[in-house]
């Protein structure tokens, strides 16, 4: 029995060695600075710790109620870690041996913030607590709880406690100072338990939540005999504001400590924006061609996510566009707002997250109008900022923002359009093509049907065609995006021939002249030519078709017909139509403006060559055939006369003109050649009597030329007086504009003088 004894006693110590080397191993921080070991070992992505304090002392650590933790096996969740714990750290260290491991530590401390959550006396407390900052509206970090009372001590009544403390402004009601515990059991809040129900032994464990519980009882990595699984602690907050987190675990009733939190290394964060690229091609994702923009084609739809909707919109992107290619010339970025698709240019080029978004969406297209080289492909570049907390990452924290470098190749795809086309031939067709007025040179094309084209997966072929058909191809581009189609038609000829017909073959410019020839095949191509004596050539290709020749001079008629190549006719007459130029009437006359009985002089000015004949007529019923005439008119009022002039050339063009000449009745205006400006109420002012005046001007000047008075009031006299006094006798000169109601656009102007006598 003794040697059986010693046997199984060398086999346990090998067992348990070989266990100690996936054993989980502690070092306890005693010495260094909370706020140090928290920013080394805590902190994720995404947040800003600071004022650190271990059981209420921002001085260094002074007990081995917290330290880190290591381990390199699978059989624990974590690798590394902060570890928490009621008495040494050192208690956590694998393997699971002892059913009642305990290490007390002193001083002790007793956390008054943990004291509510405890069922009885409450010691030995390890309590962390800083300050942090999320820059988004949540915040996690992952932990496990474990201790030496499970499971025998479930529903004992005296269980350790530990919680988690989250203090600062209600993210929903914006109350300041709200605490609540985040350590609490996955999905238990509802509507009946708005804060959950918190990680105790008696919740989780072999008999509650089983979900949630490891037994660990002969387990390799750590001594608790039970634990919980990794368990997320989150929450969400107000993005950018300073809270305080509350970290604690304490002992209770009994003088076992043997209770601690494992806080994994790193997990302490606040996430962080998503980048999601959605390539499409005809609205359906595709994932071919990698990160290749195809214009009129493939497009991508950029989301950045975020993991919730934000609650403040405090956050916003800045893009910089980088690579060769140019925004707005060569691609455009567009991004949702509200409903609408707002464009982001280098003036544009921030984003806002608004209240309650969790996505910013872009997409970025290559433009239609983008210049198309196929043989070129151009880069974009954009190098997304995404800032979470301004104040922060202003002030030198770069963890409140977030560069995305995103790349993509932009390859030109311009649409295929193909045209219908008709292919004329004598007998017999050789070769056969469609043309495409725009298009990659990459294309897919299919002849339908096939028969009589040499190469039917080609543009173009030769071919033997010996009667008419009609033939459908079709050209698509390799990526499956754009397709035209176009009708090729084959149609076999005969010869034509011509039967010119001219209407008119002289006459003045302008001419309008009908030109045809009479029986053509139908479907026949014809191209007539008009060139004129200076060399100039028109070109028309109907049948029949009108022109207007406006330029003078000798034209030649051309006309060539054909059905297909080989199937022609054609014709060229020299001198076939002649144009007259027309004669320009212009005509001027003297005075300006008649008075009754005055000769007026009618002088012809008109252009032209060979002009042989004039007509005048006067407006007032007379007329009179000389080149230059000479008319005197009788008026009882004052009239405009409209006067026509006609010209004509040898070739019986002819041209006229109207002029209107004024004839004044003398009558219409009455001014007096002397006043008595004595106050004797007879002739005291000079005041001209005008009738029939739009507008009237009297001018007053003195013996030296200057003006002294002026009115444009027929019913304002000149009262005799210059600046206020009295004018001396003598002569005056007046100027009287005035326009009759009869003719408004003729300003009529008269003079004369004025003697004032005293």
């Amino acid at each position: 029995m003794r040697l059986k004894l010693i046997y199984l006693t060398i086999g346990c110590l090998m067992f348990w060695g070989s266990l100690r080397a996936q054993s989980l191993s502690t070092q306890s921080a005693a010495g260094q600075n909370p706020t140090v070991l928290i920013n080394q070992h805590l902190a994720g992505d995404g947040v800003l710790l600071s004022n650190a304090k271990f059981n209420n002392s921002t001085g260094n650590i002074s007990t081995a109620q917290i330290g880190t933790f290591t381990y390199t096996g699978n059989a624990f969740p974590y690798h590394s870690g902060l570890i928490m714990t009621t008495g040494n750290v050192s208690v956590a260290n694998g393997p699971n041996n002892s059913g009642s491991s305990s290490s007390a530590v002193s001083p002790e401390y007793v956390d008054p913030q943990l004291q509510p959550y405890a069922t009885s006396t409450l010691h030995n407390c390890s309590a962390l607590e800083f300050n942090f900052v999320a820059y988004s509206d949540t915040f996690a970090f992952n932990y496990i709880f474990g201790s030496e009372e499970y499971e025998e001590y479930v529903n004992a009544g005296f269980n350790d406690v530990f919680a988690f403390l989250l203090t600062g402004r209600d993210p929903i009601t914006f109350a300041p100072n709200t605490t609540r515990n985040v350590a609490i059991v996955p999905h238990s809040i509802t509507a009946q338990h708005p804060t959950g129900t918190p990680v105790t032994i008696d919740n989780v464990n072999h008999l509650l939540n089983t979900t949630y519980y490891h037994n660990n009882n002969g387990g390799a990595a750590v001594q608790y005999d039970g634990y919980t699984t990794s368990l997320t602690a989150e929450a969400t907050i107000l993005a950018c504001e300073t809270y305080t987190m509350h970290l604690s675990v304490g002992n209770i009733g009994d003088n076992a400590y043997d209770s601690g939190v494992f806080l994994e290394e790193g997990s302490f964060y606040s996430p962080s924006v998503q980048v999601v690229e959605d390539y499409q091609i005809n609205n359906n994702s595709s994932t071919q061609f990698g990160d290749t923009i195809v214009q009129n084609c493939r497009e991508v739809d950029i989301h950045f996510k975020l993991p919730r909707k934000v609650l403040q919109g405090l956050y916003h992107a800045s893009i910089d566009f980088m690579g060769n290619a140019a925004v707005g010339i060569d691609y455009e970025l567009t991004y949702l707002n509200g409903t609408n698709w707002d464009i982001l240019n280098e003036t544009n080029n921030e984003v806002y997250y608004h209240a309650d978004d969790s996505v910013i969406l872009m997409h970025l297209r290559m433009l239609p109008s983008a210049p198309c080289d196929v043989n070129v492909v151009k880069e974009v570049q954009l190098i997304v900022t995404t800032i979470f907390c301004d104040d922060y990452y202003y002030n030198g924290h770069p963890d409140a923002g977030r560069v995305d470098t995103l790349v993509y190749h932009l390859k030109c795809n311009p649409p295929i359009e193909l045209e219908d086309t008709t292919f004329k031939y004598c007998h017999h067709g050789d070769h056969i093509s469609v043309n495409m007025t725009s298009g990659a040179n990459d294309l897919l094309w299919q002849w339908i049907p096939a028969s009589g084209i040499t190469t039917p997966n080609a543009q173009s072929s030769a071919a033997d065609i010996s009667s008419g058909r009609t033939y459908q191809v079709i050209a698509k581009d390799r990526y499956g995006c754009l397709a035209d189609t176009a009708d090729v038609e084959v149609t076999i000829y005969s010869q034509p021939t011509i039967d010119l017909h001219i209407n008119p073959e002289n006459g003045c410019a302008p001419l309008p002249v009908n030109l045809k020839t009479l029986n053509i095949p139908d479907d026949c191509d014809i191209i007539w030519h008009l060139t004129h004596e200076d060399g100039t050539d028109t070109t028309f290709t109907s049948n029949p078709f009108n022109v207007t020749l406006d330029n003078p001079g000798y034209y030649d008629v051309s006309l060539w017909l054909s059905t297909a190549p080989g199937c022609s006719d054609s014709v060229s007459l020299h001198n076939a139509i002649h144009v007259s130029d027309y004669p320009h009437a212009m005509l001027s006359f003297s005075p300006d403006e008649a008075n009754n009985g005055e000769i007026v002089y009618f002088y012809d000015e008109s252009t032209g060559s060979d002009i042989v004949s004039y007509f005048w007529s006067f407006g007032d019923g007379s007329t009179s055939t000389s080149q230059n005439a000479e008319h005197a008119y009788h008026v009882t009022t004052s009239d405009n006369m409209n006067v026509r002039f006609l010209v004509t050339n040898v070739d019986g063009c002819s041209d006229d003109t109207t002029f209107i000449v004024p004839v004044v009745d003398n009558f219409a205006l009455y001014i007096p050649n002397s006043f008595t400006p004595n106050n004797d109420n007879v002739n005291d002012v000079f005041q001209p009597i005008a009738t029939d005046v739009a507008y009237y001007r009297l001018e007053l000047y003195d013996r030296q030329g200057n003006l002294f008075f002026m009115t444009e009031d027929t019913d304002t006299p000149w009262d005799g007086t210059i600046n206020g006094k009295p004018a001396p006798s003598g002569v005056y000169v007046w100027t009287i504009q005035y326009i009759r109601y009869s003719n408004l656009n003729q300003t009529l102007l008269r003079r004369g003088t004025v003697t004032l006598v005293r």
